[in-house]
């Protein structure tokens, strides 16, 4: 079991349960410890903590998802750095299955509904790129299908190795070198 299932994180997150890991990080699932909201928490591996590129790129997504407005788009709650040093971005919580999941459960979907689905993506997109943000990671795994009847339906997620335009530029160079993945 994961050390912080069970915990209290940054005094005011409860770690409720693990929602999936990655090779820089894990996101969990958490409540509010005041608002009661329960929300999706995202730490930096621990080994990353001393890393200053990781840590700088970790803060990048959180800069990078706070700038975004859009019912197809994850947002962003929250970001900080726990006393102890580890750097943490906080993001709705998603009641719902990844749209891969769904084409593989449903073996395909109807053209009507890949049609309306694409349309609310490329309107989440517009918004990220009137934004200076591009994704660079679209794919079903990183569109969330929610049940939870919202009208939104779909949201893109996972904007960790998005691109930043312009005022960010010195630091995009730095951030992303040749043979990084």
């Amino acid at each position: 079991i994961d050390p912080l299932v069970g915990t209290i994180f940054a005094d005011k997150y409860e770690v409720l349960s693990i929602l999936g890991k990655g090779g820089m990080s894990t996101v969990y699932k958490v409540q509010h410890q005041d608002l009661g909201m329960v929300l999706a928490l995202k730490v930096l591996h621990k080994h990353l903590w001393t890393d200053p590129l990781s840590v700088e790129r970790f803060r990048l997504e959180a800069k990078t998802i706070g700038k975004l407005s859009s019912p197809y788009l994850i947002t962003f709650r929250d970001f900080g750095v726990t006393s102890d040093g580890q750097p943490y971005l906080v993001m709705d919580y998603l009641k719902g299955v990844s749209l891969g999941r769904k084409i593989y459960d449903e073996n395909g979907l109807e053209l009507g509904d890949c049609l309306e689905i694409f349309s609310k993506l490329c309107e989440g997109l517009a918004e990220a790129h009137r934004n200076g943000v591009t994704h660079r990671d679209i794919k079903p795994a990183n569109v969330m299908f929610l049940t939870d009847g919202s009208d939104s339906s779909v949201k893109l997620v996972d904007f960790g190795i998005a691109k930043l335009a312009q005022g960010e530029s010195d630091q995009r160079l730095t951030l992303t070198q040749t043979g990084e993945v």
